[in-house]
């Protein structure tokens, strides 16, 4: 495929196993392995005219008639031809292949991601089927002239089936890890290692959840697809390979449709394709990649988060003017009964108002530059968990692959120092108790930004910073016109002062 796996080799899209039946194995509609696997095949490799690699086993013998031919092309796809006959006089239409369960072997530091994506994806034309694989509890059947292609993928790989001929359905499978199943209680299996590439184990397929136990409803799960024949012939297309959406698109299958980035897909395009251009003609880094594009992000958002903070110092100007309403209108909140006195409160509140009103303030201008930030904020999270170009992408030092957490958590204890300095410096008005809840929310985000993508806790350090500056220069810019103002004040009480005592000489 091009890109390195976990361990530092070329990346197996292939899930190592002990056990259990290999790719295109041929297997029952449950999944479960045939005998005629076990018997041995003749190989024969044919390069033909048109450079194309086309490799065929076949068999025949007392398990039946058997053969696969694989044709390798150029890049990530290849076609495959089955078929299966038996030793009787009628043809059998009970067997399929076999794809996965899983794809590549993804180390248990980014299993353990929740941002980490692993499932199933079956385009039926009309409609796009997700399925995550530990949520998958029963077979799923799809008719098989309704499949456009059902693909095995992960946040950044896939293994695509294209159906092509003689295929009726085509099955997702759930299969549970056995070797973590019979570990004994209490045990780290080897998979569970931290950074550790997961060992081979052994995926056992089931139709249902109730037919296994409480050891293996809780086991690690995995999704397999199973492409049923309908006669003794079947034909598939593949495309096993990286989840680049560049090259999805550039293959005419439809296949980037796997690229997921959400409900805020239509930000997330553009901010992916910035990121990859200034990557390819600046700077060669996708760290700084993400420094620059974060800029551009606020240079686009200056409108509003200069009105905003414009509004912000207004409303701690006039605040003790509003605490003083709040302090005159208090007795009269409750009547005499103790219950609320809505009549008082809505006169408080349109004196308030008026108060805002008259010193050009808006109390909900504070939260515009948060609302406007969240559609960025998610879409730039999805690119950074889910886009191939970032996986394995080194940043500075200690900073190996932006697609992973900061290992020493270096990134967020620094985004946290400024997220807090950046609300202890922010104008705010209202009550103390309001004061208090702003200031504990720099807490909340360094305990969702330990675990985070460093490109994405990147992005939010990069943020705060210039939101810093931002800040420090409309202080700056305010204390000076509130200088200049107070030496004028003070320029006019002298100058009406001296013609005061000029009058009296007179």
């Amino acid at each position: 495929s091009g890109y390195d796996g976990d361990d530092g080799d070329a990346v197996e899209l292939v899930r190592r196993r002990k056990g259990t039946p290999q790719p295109f194995a041929f297997v029952d509609p449950r999944g479960r392995a045939l005998e005629v696997n076990e018997a041995l095949f003749q190989g024969q490799k044919t390069v033909l005219p048109d450079g194309t690699t086309e490799i065929v086993f076949r068999y025949r013998g007392e398990l039946g008639n058997a053969a696969k031919i694989y044709r390798f092309g150029a890049g990530d796809r290849f076609e495959v031809e089955a078929r299966l006959g038996s030793t009787g006089p009628a043809g059998r239409s009970d067997w399929g292949l076999l794809v996965g369960p899983g794809v590549q072997n993804p180390s248990a530091a980014k299993i353990g991601q929740v941002q980490f994506w692993r499932g199933a994806t079956v385009d039926l034309g009309d409609d796009l089927e997700r399925q995550p694989s530990a949520k998958l509890k029963k077979v799923r059947a799809f008719a098989g002239r309704a499949v456009r292609w059902a693909a095995l993928d992960d946040s950044y790989f896939l293994a695509a089936l294209l159906p092509e001929a003689g295929v009726s359905e085509v099955l997702m499978v759930p299969f549970f890890d056995r070797t973590a199943a019979q570990a004994p209680e209490g045990a780290e299996t080897d998979e569970m290692s931290e950074g550790a590439v997961p060992e081979p184990v052994e995926w056992v397929a089931f139709r249902a959840a109730d037919e296994i136990g409480e050891a293996e409803r809780d086991a690690p799960r995995e999704v397999g697809l199973v492409a049923l024949a309908s006669g003794e012939r079947m034909s598939l297309g593949n495309y096993w390979g990286p989840k680049s959406y560049s090259e999805l698109r550039a293959a005419g299958l439809g296949l980037e449709s796997t690229v997921d980035f959400g409900w805020f897909t239509i930000v997330a395009r553009p901010l992916q394709a910035g990121l990859k251009w200034i990557y390819e003609n600046w700077v060669h880094n996708y760290g700084w990649a993400i420094v620059l594009m974060t800029l551009l992000i606020k240079l686009i958002l200056l409108p509003v988060t200069h009105h905003s903070m414009k509004s912000m110092q207004k409303m701690q100007e006039v605040s003790p003017k509003v605490q003083a309403i709040q302090a005159k209108w208090r007795p009269k909140l409750k009547n005499k009964q103790g219950g609320p006195n809505l009549e008082a409160r809505q006169k408080m509140q349109q004196e308030v108002m008026e108060t805002y009103r008259a010193a050009g303030a808006n109390p909900a201008s504070g939260c515009l530059p948060m609302v406007a930030q969240i559609p960025v904020f998610i879409a730039f999270y999805q690119v950074l968990a889910k886009a191939i170009e970032l996986r394995g992408a080194p940043w500075i030092a200690w900073i190996e692959d932006l697609s992973l957490a900061d290992p020493y958590y270096v990134l967020p204890l620094v985004m946290f120092g400024t997220q807090l300095l950046q609300q202890m410096r922010m104008p705010m008005a209202g009550d103390p108790m309001q004061r208090r809840l702003f200031m504990f929310m720099p807490f909340i985000f360094l305990i969702f930004f330990l675990k985070f993508p460093a490109g994405m806790v990147l992005y939010w350090l990069t943020n705060n910073v210039l939101s810093i500056f931002q800040q420090e220069y409309y202080r700056w810019q305010r204390e000076k016109e509130t200088g200049a103002a107070g030496q004028d004040a003070k320029g006019g009480a002298a100058k009406g002062k001296g013609a005061g005592a000029g009058k009296s000489k007179a």
